[in-house]
């Protein structure tokens, strides 16, 4: 075996050094004269000790511009060789001369020096290197095509050399000036010879690491160029009188957002806030409006589609033009998807959720007139729904899932959509385009879908809307394909329904995507959060990648062979394994459980309720994916029922539940097509049968067989007598979370209820049995799994606090404190009336 692997790596690591070509995200941000001394950047290529010279030298490095407030100045490079000698790379004049770029040998200017357009340097990466000819007694400098030559470089043969990037603290050789510049690979050949390389694609840290030799570089207050394409940043968190609405202006960079006795207008290229005072009070801020922007009359224009009125707002001078309101307090259309064609002065609005009913109408405003007519749609119109993302290109608005049902009623089995439609504005017809695959965990989206024409890829955020405290992800999807994706990291997200808002915003001039979460207290006051990331994004984690054709195809050819080595091998433990474990007794015996034993962990063979519902067949393959949202429900109805009364589910019954709104046939048609699909995907797992031999359909479980954490939990719950080991069996099961949290059904609600209570008084019985002195590392563990299913549990939280606090960490006392005091405002609206000194005040 080890013969094979040392050919394949060696293929590896001679075709991977070649050639590479990296992504574009990617290099190192300095920090320059906009920040103080000691936060400025710099780069230490050899921190440890001098790099050897022998002959020839070279380095080379792409390099870019980015704008400043301050001085366009300072060290690109410092080369020093033998502590004595030093080449330096300046960028700016602060004297007025007439080259931008300029080589300094000691006290000494060279010959080389240079301008390279500015906006084309802000806007381009261009490679800049320097060779040092020591044989032939000159240095030569090449920017992308050009070759600039210094014949008397007054250089004597070095054996040592140091480089520096930025800030030089090299002693007798200091350097602050540091010029506002973004760099990436750095390469350093020897004879010709590639010896170092330093990508710079980085995502954290204070070291680069060359992907030659595994060089290590030392980086001083770096910027990693990757980190702001994956991570968001929040920008401000702002509070505003009544309810906020947003909408943007791309041409002059500013977000608007309308609060109900001023306007805020941020900058987004400055990140500031300039504050405009309304003319008049406005009456008409309320939560059913929205709001977008008028490029060709400068205006913000402020709508219900309730009332079938527009109201308009001059953002430079506040001036507002208002009507009195209509009569009609209905609302409709919360949560509206919504399209304003300039050209003509229009405005549409899809779709949108009211009175306990979906839409999927779509009205159309004339603003000139302020005509408000219903349209009807051809083609293949989507089920009624809210909460889905729409964008536009050219005369087509493009509509991404949302939250809603096929009757439009709220209580007739609501759902996630994940489905893609375009929609023709000059015929008003619908296409369906395609649909995505079911996630394990369901969402919704933010109101807009970024689309950009050129790539014909799109952007939206999504969250799961069953969650208060909740989360945005950046999705990349494309029009063409079936791609959907997640990018970059999350942004918090505190939904309370109609109460809440959350819009993705793009920004070509800055090449930023921003996000704006809104959330209104009755109406009264409401908070909104900003928050910013680099355009484009890219997924979280990425690596820059080394390709080149050759490389390619020899690393999947030996890939597939050292997967293929590696799976026999596998295969050949898993039998061994497999006839070891039937030697074993397991804990499972006549259907009932040692409660003293521990509970093992499972992957073959194995159903997981807890922290998500996750199947695993006989060969330990991962096989959830194919349980389809209906087949899953279909699952849980059968076997939880099963389960309950030992019985099942009727045929009708299950019918009621999935298919109510279908004639009797159709029902019972669905019901046999599915029942077979669950029945092939349950053919994968031993010991797990469906049945209907008495006229229910049930599920039967040999639990000597199949692994089932549900199936432990109610033996724990309902034994009598327990001991340590079975405290820890289950908080080993709820520790993953809770009883199927990212399943959402109305009928499911009163199961998770129920045994959500048990394991909550369970661990909260052992809990005040337990010493927080001689078992603080169980209780801290059993807290966790109490705050799974209930987060505001006052019991847990004080003997959480209490146990740090005897620990000697009175800071995570103190975090965890802060933490249920903000969760227990959020739900009951509410200060936590105890203080953090009370709770711990017995145990100090």
């Amino acid at each position: 075996m080890r013969p094979y692997l040392n050919f394949l790596l060696l293929i590896v690591f001679i075709f991977g050094s070649e050639l590479t070509l990296f992504s574009q995200q990617y290099g190192l941000y300095f920090e320059s004269f906009d920040a103080t001394t000691d936060k400025r950047t710099s780069i230490e290529l050899f921190s440890d000790k001098a790099e050897r010279v022998n002959d020839d030298f070279e380095l080379s490095f792409d390099i870019s511009l980015h704008e400043t407030t301050q001085f366009r100045y300072g060290y690109v490079f410092r080369i020093i060789f033998d502590d004595s000698q030093n080449v330096d790379l300046i960028y700016g004049n602060r004297t007025g001369g007439e080259r931008d770029f300029s080589i300094i040998m000691g006290t000494r200017q060279s010959d080389i020096a240079f301008n390279v357009d500015r906006d084309y340097l802000q806007n381009n990466w261009t490679n800049f290197s320097i060779k040092f000819l020591f044989s032939q007694r000159k240095i030569v400098f090449s920017e992308s095509d050009t070759v600039y030559m210094d014949n008397n470089p007054d250089l004597t043969n070095p054996s040592r050399v140091k480089i520096f990037f930025g800030i030089c603290n090299e002693r007798n050789f200091e350097s602050t000036d540091v010029p506002p510049i973004q760099i990436r690979d750095i390469k350093i050949h020897k004879n010709s010879d590639l010896k170092y390389h330093w990508p710079l694609d980085e995502v954290e840290g204070n070291m680069a690491t060359d992907v030659i030799r595994n060089k290590v570089a030392k980086i001083g207050n770096p910027l990693w160029m990757r980190r702001t394409h994956l991570q968001w940043v929040q920008e401000e968190n702002i509070h505003l009188s009544g309810y906020t609405q947003v909408t943007s202006n791309p041409a002059k960079e500013q977000v608007y957002l309308i609060g109900k006795d001023k306007l805020l207008i941020y900058n987004v290229n400055r990140k500031t806030f300039d504050t405009v005072f309304y003319s008049s009070v406005p009456v008409f801020l309320e939560s059913h409006y929205q709001a977008v922007y008028d490029p060709d009359s400068d205006r913000i224009i402020s709508y219900n589609p309730d009332t079938k009125q527009c109201f308009y707002i001059d953002p430079n001078t506040g001036d507002i033009v208002q009507e009195n309101l209509g009569s009609n307090t209905r609302s409709d259309y919360l949560h509206h998807n919504k399209y304003f064609n300039p050209d003509s002065n229009t405005l549409y609005v899809i779709n949108g959720y009211g009175h306990y009913m979906y839409r999927n109408s779509m009205l159309r405003c004339y603003i000139q007139e302020n005509i408000w007519e219903e349209i009807t749609c051809s083609g293949e119109v989507p089920a009624p729904r809210y909460m889905a993302a729409s964008g536009t290109l050219n005369d087509t608005v493009f509509i991404l899932g949302g939250y809603g049902s096929s009757s439009g009623k709220q209580k007739l089995n609501p759902r996630y959509y994940y489905d893609l439609y375009s929609l023709s504005l000059k015929d008003q017809n619908y296409e369906k385009i395609r649909n995505y695959g079911v996630p394990e965990e369901g969402f919704s989206f933010a109101n807009s879908l970024i689309i950009d024409s050129t790539s014909r890829h799109f952007y939206t955020l999504s969250f799961p809307k069953f969650r208060y405290q909740s989360y945005l992800h950046l999705v990349r999807g494309s029009l063409d394909n079936n791609e959907l994706e997640k990018l970059g990291d999350s942004i918090p997200y505190f939904f309370n329904d109609i109460n809440s808002y959350a819009d993705l915003f793009y920004f070509p001039g800055s090449m930023k995507l921003l996000a704006i979460t809104t959330l209104s207290a009755k109406n009264q006051t409401s908070s909104a959060s900003i928050y910013s990331i680099d355009y484009p994004p890219i997924s979280f984690p990425s690596s820059v990648k080394e390709t080149h054709i050759n490389w390619l195809k020899l690393t999947a050819g030996a890939l597939i062979i050292l997967l293929i080595i590696t799976w026999r091998i596998f295969i050949s433990r898993k039998k061994t394994r497999q006839a070891n474990d039937r030697g074993r007794s397991m804990i499972y015996k006549n259907d009932t459980i040692n409660l003293n034993e521990d509970t093992p962990k499972h992957t073959a063979n194995s159903i997981y309720f807890f922290g998500g519902f996750q199947v695993f067949n006989r060969k330990g393959i991962d096989i959830t994916k194919k349980f389809t949202r209906l087949l899953k429900e279909l699952f849980l109805l059968i076997f939880l029922n099963s389960t309950r009364n030992e019985k099942g589910i009727s045929s009708e019954k299950i019918i009621e539940f999935l298919w109510f709104d279908k004639s009797d046939k159709s029902g019972r048609n669905n019901l046999s097509v599915n029942i077979t699909k669950l029945k092939n995907i349950l053919n994968e797992l031993d010991g797990c049968d469906l049945s209907h031999n008495t006229g229910y359909w049930k599920i039967t479980n040999n639990y000597n067989v199949i692994y089932n954490d549900y199936h432990i939990a109610r033996h724990i719950l309902k034994a009598e007598n327990r001991s340590v080991a079975t405290l820890k069996q289950i908080i080993e099961i709820t520790t993953k979370g809770a009883f199927l949290g990212n399943v959402e059904y109305e009928w499911l609600d009163s199961y998770k209820a129920k045994i959500s209570d048990k394991i909550v008084d369970m661990l909260i019985g052992y809990a005040k049995s337990m010493s927080p002195d001689k078992d603080a590392e169980l209780l801290i563990n059993l807290t966790d799994c109490i705050f799974n299913f209930d987060v505001v549990n006052e019991e847990a939280m004080i003997l959480k606090c209490r146990t740090q606090y005897l620990q000697g960490k009175h800071s995570l006392a103190k975090n965890t404190y802060q933490y249920f005091c903000s969760e227990f405002k959020l739900l009951y609206g509410e200060d936590y009336s105890i203080s953090f000194n009370d709770i711990i005040r017995d145990e100090a």
